[in-house]
């Protein structure tokens, strides 16, 4: 890691990069997706950054190059490993240095489907169910990307008074969400697996989001409860492509 503490050292120098990690009033973390390639052996051949408004260059080249030097455990069709296709989700952290630079920490990755559109989520209207709620859900993803709604299930439920009232009046919202939702899926052998997918929604909560919901995404995981998408192929025989990934903890300054 090193080499990549004095790459992301000199890239500091360029004035996008310079001027955002600077500023106060923008966040000092970001994540960032990438459509990455790999071959059998668990190796990136290949990233490209997903389109991203709010996208820094600098910052940008910084996560290919990590995507690059980031192993996988292979994806496997029939028990033999193959190549495969991905959507790789690194989340960047801005550390000041003593000289007044600042040092960029990878520190979180994580791999999956990618959420190409996602439809409107719609909160319950019943008074009852104005607290702070967090649905996972299990959806079955087909290989086109559409959710399979009528396979809709879910995994977890946590809110102040949970019930079987409450948890389907927020599947209502969820599945009607889901219905003009799409997702680009793995490939593996350059063909789309059908997977099983949970996804985290997270309804009401305190940081003026009132009664909003907010649908699953990976960029907004940074400080964070609500757990990031999860997946499994289902289709038989074959397996799905995982980052390997330990994160390095800084440490604490004595004193």
């Amino acid at each position: 890691m090193s080499s990549f503490f004095r790459f992301a050292l000199l890239l500091s120098l360029c004035l996008p990069f310079a001027s955002w990690a600077a500023s106060p009033d923008l966040a000092r973390e970001k994540t960032i997706s990438l459509r990455v390639q790999i071959d059998a052996a668990g190796k990136v051949q290949s990233a490209q950054p997903l389109p991203d408004p709010e996208a820094v260059e600098a910052l940008n080249r910084i996560a290919i190059g990590l995507a690059q030097k980031l192993p996988f455990t292979p994806a496997r069709k029939d028990g033999a490993a193959v190549a495969s296709e991905t959507t790789l989700y690194l989340k960047l952290v801005m550390e000041p240095k003593p000289d007044g630079q600042f040092g960029v920490r990878l520190a979180q990755a994580s791999n999956g489907p990618h959420v190409v559109k996602m439809g409107r989520l719609r909160p319950p209207e019943n008074k009852g169910l104005r607290g702070r709620a967090l649905l996972v859900v299990s959806v079955p993803l087909r290989a086109d990307g559409t959710p399979d709604t009528a396979g809709v299930k879910t995994e977890k439920l946590e809110m102040k008074d949970a019930s079987a009232f409450a948890e389907a009046r927020y599947m209502d919202t969820i599945v009607a969400s889901l219905h003009d939702s799409r997702f680009e899926l793995d490939k593996v052998g350059g063909v789309a697996v059908p997977t099983r997918a949970s996804l985290p929604y997270q309804f009401g909560g305190g940081g003026g989001r009132g009664g909003r919901g907010q649908a699953p995404d990976k960029k907004d995981d940074g400080g964070s409860s609500i757990p990031g998408i999860q997946e499994v192929s289902d289709q038989p025989g074959v397996e799905l492509p995982k980052v390997i990934f330990v994160a390095q903890v800084t440490p604490k300054k004595e004193g």
